[in-house]
């Protein structure tokens, strides 16, 4: 059976990879490279066998459930075959009374909106997606950022819901950077709810930078280098380029929080709309929980434990990182399968090579220069971010 027919070229993508990325490298002596060479084939050889073994699992259960309406038997993610979407999106608008989303923590990035999501997530009354950042609204943005470009799979994402739920929510940071997003959230429900949360713009941006390093989003490592290399690339450039997303590219625009606020407020009333900073967030997170709880309007549910949530990770091995942030789809989509026809939520794999590679650890402290250098730039911007919010925000322009 030919591997790549309908897509399966798992041990093919991965020798790819490491051709590309790693056999080629200048640092590798031959001796070295031998090693490697017969170790990552192992592997790839491995990869295979475990994808031929899904296959065949989830064909078996094909063909058992033939003419059954096939469900997910946990969360709806970005690689959950099509026609299980579209089957649960129609079972969940019937259960669900055709219930809308009616919350969204919009923003910005790396300002604790992970900690945010995973706190309401346990609340008996609100029902936040599966997948925190679906990025449905944000048509102007390219498919690498949207995880659902139609209803049918934004709204599977809400697989929990019950009539219990009087809140439905989910957290995608890049809604208030879009400029089409928060609009369409209007026409989509206008009596909805925005979380938007705003942090120092010079951490903001030095946290983002080793995120998208950490994502393989860029390849940039020096902070300097990016930000100076963002006012020469125009978007017809970031479309030819690997990452076509101009989140990765255009720093400033995504720390300007007062014009982001400011166009929040054109299409919803301050009173829909709850201000959080990250310093109060990380100062007494019960407090600020407290006060989103009564924002949304139901009853405290008794948290007490607010863990540290998404903290900042470096890889331990890069070469591990790579091939697990550029796994094959197909093998991606037989894990799935084998996970619905043995009911499992997980098979604790991939969760287990990542805590393994990744490295938490606290934020390093923003370089003075790097510090300078931004509140420079976007000094009115916070200034009409304090306008808007009443906020004295002097020790950011520091």
């Amino acid at each position: 059976m030919n591997r790549q027919r309908g897509g399966y070229a798992s041990e093919e993508s991965l020798l790819l990879f490491w051709r590309t990325h790693v056999h080629s490298s200048k640092f590798m002596n031959q001796g070295a490279t031998g090693i490697l060479n017969s170790a990552f084939s192992c592997v790839a050889s491995l990869f295979g066998t475990i994808q031929n073994l899904c296959i065949r699992s989830f064909l078996f259960c094909c063909r058992r459930n033939r003419g059954r309406t096939i469900l997910p038997s946990g969360p709806i993610t970005p690689q959950t075959p099509p026609q299980i979407v579209v089957g649960y999106a129609a079972e969940f608008c019937n259960k669900s009374g055709m219930k809308k989303p009616n919350l969204f923590i919009v923003g910005g990035p790396r300002c604790g909106t992970t900690a945010l999501y995973s706190y309401l997530k346990t609340h008996p009354q609100i029902c936040m997606s599966d997948f925190k950042e679906p990025n449905y609204f944000s048509d102007d943005l390219g498919p690498q950022l949207r995880q659902c470009t139609t209803e049918a799979t934004y709204l599977a994402n809400f697989c929990g819901l019950g009539e219990h739920h009087t809140v439905i929510g989910e957290a995608t940071v890049f809604y208030l950077y879009s400029k089409t997003a928060i609009p369409n959230i209007k026409k989509f429900n206008p009596n909805a709810k925005l979380i938007a949360m705003f942090r120092d713009p010079a951490e903001v941006l030095y946290s983002v930078h080793s995120y998208f390093i950490y994502e393989f989003f860029i390849d940039k490592k020096d902070f300097m280098t990016a930000w100076n290399s963002q006012a020469a690339l125009t978007q017809e450039k970031a479309l030819a380029s690997r990452h076509t997303e101009l989140p990765f590219l255009h720093y400033r625009e995504l720390a300007s929080f007062g014009e982001q606020l400011q166009r929040a407020y054109t299409h919803f009333p301050p009173q829909q709309v709850k201000v959080i900073f990250y310093e109060d967030l990380r100062r007494d997170p019960g407090a600020v929980y407290s006060e989103v709880l009564n924002f949304l309007g139901v009853p405290h549910d008794g948290r007490r434990d607010f863990p540290v949530i998404n903290a900042i990770k470096r890889h331990r091995i890069d070469l591990l990182g790579r091939v697990l942030h550029n796994m094959p789809t197909s093998l991606t989509r037989s894990a799935i399968a084998v996970k619905k026809t043995l009911g499992l939520k997980t098979l604790g794999v991939g969760r287990l090579a990542r805590k393994l590679d990744a490295d938490a650890r606290r934020p390093p402290a923003v370089p003075e220069d790097i510090r300078q250098t931004i509140i420079a730039e976007l000094r009115p911007d916070i200034e009409l971010l304090e306008k808007l919010t009443g906020r004295n925000l002097s020790h950011w322009k520091m």
